[in-house]
């Protein structure tokens, strides 16, 4: 039997507990991916993992986050998820101002700091990297074709 991980706090994470919850959700769901495999949110349907969207810009709430096809991305998978369950965590529409619609925290993971295009990271590789923030509060994406980031 496998042991369940053991995350940090989302106050240990400087993240809401909104977002903790659809961090572990959208790792759930990716680790068992394979590249160009489609993910199958229920009650909202099917989109393929390419971290490369989240380069570009693009307008997500609760009405039109299908139309972005973002869930190809790890922040485009909360914002799906949350959406699904009406939640306003990652919600565009929920910030009173223009700015941050999810915690400074969370920039690095969303939009890694790498020296390789984001297409390269495969739903796996994500999956371990959102984990791996989720134990340590660290961002480490490594590189996809060499070194893992920790697990």
């Amino acid at each position: 039997m496998t042991a369940q991980p053991t995350y940090l706090s989302p106050r240990e994470l400087s993240i809401t507990p909104d977002e903790h919850r659809y961090l572990v959700r959208a790792a759930e769901i990716l680790a068992p991916m394979s590249a160009g495999e489609r993910i199958t949110i229920p009650g909202d349907g099917e989109y393929e993992f390419d971290m490369g969207l989240v380069e570009k810009d693009l307008y997500v709430s609760h009405d039109s986050y299908e139309k972005c096809g973002t869930a190809g991305c790890i922040l485009g998978l909360c914002r799906v998820l949350a959406a699904v369950d009406k939640s306003t965590a990652f919600d565009i529409d929920s910030v009173p101002v223009l700015g941050m619609f999810y915690s400074d925290a969370l920039v690095p993971l969303f939009y890694p700091d790498t020296l390789y295009s984001y297409t390269r990271i495969t739903p796996a590789h994500a999956a371990r990297a959102t984990r791996h923030f989720l134990e340590t509060g660290e961002i480490d994406f490594g590189d996809p074709e060499g070194t893992e980031p920790a697990t």
